[in-house]
């Protein structure tokens, strides 16, 4: 294993069964006494880093420091982490304290490994390692008397210069209660499933389980956030954000209050941005608060702006509980609201701390809206993965197969998430998640925000759009008609009047992608195969409006 370096991040494994579970934190976060403890409780092997460079070195982790230096151990370190997490099986692995100091390894971690923090206060760690002295070379006071330090100032440093890397963590747990309390949060926590998203500001985990109050509260303890403001519609508020609010406050977190807004797309505006950003101020939110969304699309949108411009940016934690909001708007930190004759042309990327999924909220979503929402999915499918097409296909009542749902909204999180970890600020292959959008906004906003759902819309874009790409001979033939029949067993629209097509067409200039007379228009050749063309746009508005009344 020695001298094995990196070569580039390999494939990303969204929401992976089989992960290898990776304890990573400080020293003297407890990392190898609880992850005996997992393990025991989890009935799998555990594995200390530590032990596996041991093995490979042939000498102690001291010798190995004395005789090949810090760097030395971290090529062997990394090694030892590269075979964990090539040959993917469940297991506890205890991390060194600086394994994931490296921003590729730790890339590496996060994509195909469960990496779960253990944090402490400086106090508590700083009690532990004075049982130990001298057991942590990086910490060892040779110099101690040189500079005046100790071991709090060394800890104060290595904390300091680690924060970055301690805080990259599908989910965080407080190390500093007892053991047998942190192993079994932990053991409930890895009970579900989680995918990271790369972000400009660091990442942040999406987090796919079944009790989104307890994701809400690990997550919020990840941020320390000294205020918690849960934010939700009239709609949702009753039903989910109150629940996600009292395991809030369970958790010990600081929750400052739950505020609501009127529900519905005719509401995603600025005056509702103002709105919430006094009712913030009257709560006495500040840059250290957080606010914790709960809702469908509009929330997620409305949520993300207001928490982008509240004090020039704040943290925000997305809870969707909309099949919309799960498969397409909690991810990927586009936030923005509507003009009366335009959707999302006021907006900003601002990407969210986490995100918690839990696909059983759609129970309470009027089929309706959850059938609306599924026609994100098929785009999904078309843009990155056909295999959720004939999942789709297969099973055209999905939202009342809680399993096939799950593994609908899994799929279609990992082709947005591995977009937007490519294209964070749509310079390039994000656009391929407008698919549908150019028309399917359009029509949005000429019926009246309010008379279609977003979903239907979409649909109705995308059916538009594949006929338009077969018409000019980009699109493989019958893939328009697939498509058509499978939204059709959805029970979503597929075509608009004639009158509601030209009126739609009309509002087409104003899309974001318009670029003088001419349109970047998203279209298929074939299910996973996605191409960006430029045409003209008054030709293209007349032959979106044909496709979309036939």
């Amino acid at each position: 294993m020695e001298g094995v370096e990196l070569a580039g991040v390999p494939e990303a494994r969204p929401f992976a069964h089989d992960a290898p579970i990776l304890l990573g934190g400080p020293p003297g976060a407890g990392k190898t006494t609880i992850g005996r403890a997992l393990a025991d409780r989890l009935g799998l092997a555990f594995d200390d880093l530590d032990d596996l460079v041991v093995a490979g070195a042939g000498r102690s982790v001291r010798e190995v420091f004395a005789a090949e230096g810090e760097a030395g151990f971290r090529r062997r370190e990394r090694a030892a982490l590269v075979e964990v997490l090539d040959q993917p099986r469940r297991r506890v692995v205890a991390l060194g304290g600086g394994a994931l100091v490296d921003p590729s390894m730790r890339r590496r971690a996060l994509d195909r490994g469960l990496v779960v923090g253990l944090a402490a206060p400086p106090s508590v760690l700083l009690e532990r390692l004075a049982r130990a002295p001298g057991a942590r070379p990086l910490l060892r006071g040779d110099q101690e008397e040189a500079t005046g330090g100790g071991l709090a100032a060394r800890l104060g440093a290595l904390l300091a210069a680690r924060r970055e890397a301690y805080a990259a963590t599908h989910v965080t747990l407080d190390a500093s209660r007892a053991v047998s309390i942190v192993a079994g949060d932990a053991a409930r926590a890895v009970q579900d499933r989680f995918a990271w998203v790369a972000a400009r500001a660091g990442g942040y985990p999406v987090r796919l389980g079944s009790d989104a109050g307890l994701g809400a509260s690990d997550a919020a303890f990840a941020l320390g956030a000294g205020g918690l403001i849960v934010l939700s519609d009239e709609r949702v508020g009753p039903i989910w954000a109150g629940a996600v609010a009292s395991s809030l406050s369970a958790a010990g977190r600081p929750l400052a209050g739950v505020v609501t807004f009127a529900a519905g797309e005719e509401h995603k505006r600025l005056a509702t941005v103002e709105h919430l950003a006094g009712a913030l101020l009257e709560r006495g939110t500040d840059r250290r608060s957080a606010i914790v969304a709960v809702g469908g699309g509009v929330v997620s949108d409305l949520a993300g702006l207001l928490a982008a411009l509240y004090f020039r940016g704040i943290p925000w934690i997305s809870v969707p509980t909309t099949m919309l909001g799960m498969v397409d708007a909690a991810v990927g930190g586009k936030t923005g609201v509507d003009l009366a004759h335009a959707k999302n042309v006021l907006g900003a990327f601002h990407a969210p701390r986490a995100v918690v999924v839990d696909p059983a909220h759609t129970r309470t979503e009027p089929p309706a809206q959850v059938r609306a929402g599924l026609a994100e999915a098929v785009k999904s499918g078309l843009v990155g993965d056909p295999e959720l097409l004939a999942i789709l296909e297969r099973a055209p009542e999905v939202a009342l197969d809680d399993g096939a749902l799950a593994e609908v909204v899994a799929r279609s999180l990992a082709v947005k998430i591995g977009i937007v970890g490519r294209d964070e600020l749509e310079g390039g292959e994000r656009m391929h998640l407008n698919l549908g959008h150019t028309f399917g906004h359009a029509v949005e906003a000429a019926a009246g925000f309010g008379a279609l759902s977003h979903g239907e819309a979409v649909a109705i874009g995308l059916v538009a759009a594949l006929r338009v790409g077969e018409d000019r001979g980009v699109t493989v033939r019958g893939l328009a008609t697939r498509i058509e029949r499978l939204l059709a067993r959805l029970g979503l629209p597929t075509s608009v009047s004639p009158e509601l097509a030209s009126a739609a067409a009309a509002r087409v200039g104003s899309d974001k992608k318009r670029a003088g007379g001419a349109m970047r228009f998203v279209a298929v050749r074939e299910p996973g195969d996605v191409a960006v063309v430029e045409w003209e746009l008054e030709r293209l508005s007349a032959d979106l409006a044909a496709a979309a009344s036939r």
